[in-house]
């Protein structure tokens, strides 16, 4: 029987392909130099099994890993659920974002929705610094903003990502870095949504569609793997497998999508707020 896929697991096996593979090593070398399956080595590497620490520790240490880097991936070998996945942006800051990285590349498919900030797939480098300006290290800060633009990365790759973001009028409404900031922003969605794999819609601040949703989230779709939720909080990432909390969103998603403006009103308001934010800057 075939294992079910899960978020970590594809993670962790995204690390070990890249860290064989940077050693110039094929999986039939790891294979005869440990005594594992070339079969095994293949589903651990695509996250379609799970691999336990002492393989994993003897994996990494056949592709002569060193130790800090040793540990940060075990630790992925041991996780406290199935169901669901924490990952903490201030106590290692780049994982958590390394890990949505990870997984929106491996996607063929997102729909998302953000109640307060443009999508961060979406977020220019200037907009990105303002939201976290102040509360950072500048180091810490950079790395972040660095990671938030890799991430759009999966935006223009030889097979896009499709993306289909549904974003509250308040969000696009806000100042965010000053006028400047948000005329440069708004300009930039407008451009995306031209883009074919791209789909906007702006929810309106008159809908009630949205009054329960607290957090915003992404469903994140895959062609040969079972669909996860990605959803923020300050502070974390989390990942959500369970079939149940997957199904639950998309029908938070069938609401969105009764109540939001189509693409062509969601262009028109955009359009406005630009010149509005235009207008504000002289």
């Amino acid at each position: 029987m075939t294992e079910e896929s899960t978020a970590r697991r594809r993670e962790l096996g995204r690390e070990l392909r890249t860290l064989r593979e940077s050693r110039d090593m094929s999986g039939h070398d790891v294979a005869r130099q440990t005594g594992f399956s070339a079969g095994n080595i293949s589903r651990w590497e695509n996250g379609r099994r799970e691999i336990g620490i002492v393989d994993a520790a003897t994996y990494l240490a056949t592709c002569g890993v060193d130790l800090a880097e040793r540990n940060r991936l075990l630790d992925l070998t041991e996780p406290p659920s199935e169901l669901y996945w924490v990952r903490p942006y201030f106590h290692k800051l780049a994982d958590a974002l390394k890990s949505v990285i990870i997984q929106e590349s491996i996607a063929n498919s997102l729909v998302g929705y953000q109640p307060l900030l443009i999508p961060g797939l979406l977020q220019t480098e200037d907009y990105a610094r303002a939201l976290w300006d102040g509360l950072l290290h500048p180091k810490e800060l950079e790395v972040l903003v660095t990671a938030r633009m890799d991430r759009q990365k999966a935006l223009d790759r030889r097979d896009p990502l499709c993306g289909t973001f549904f974003v509250h009028e308040r969000a696009v409404r806000s100042v965010v870095g000053g006028p400047e900031v948000m005329h440069e922003q708004i300009l930039h969605l407008l451009l995306a949504s031209a883009v074919p794999t791209c789909v906007l819609r702006v929810v309106p601040e008159a809908s009630d569609a949205c009054s329960s949703l607290c957090a915003p989230f992404n469903i994140l779709g895959f062609a040969e793997h079972s669909a996860i939720v990605n959803t923020e909080v300050y502070g974390a990432t989390i990942f959500l497998d369970d079939r149940l909390c997957v199904d639950a969103y998309y029908a938070l998603v069938a609401r969105l999508e009764h109540n939001a403006l189509n693409e062509g009103q969601s262009r028109d308001l955009l359009s406005r707020l630009a010149g509005e934010r235009d207008r504000m800057e002289e």
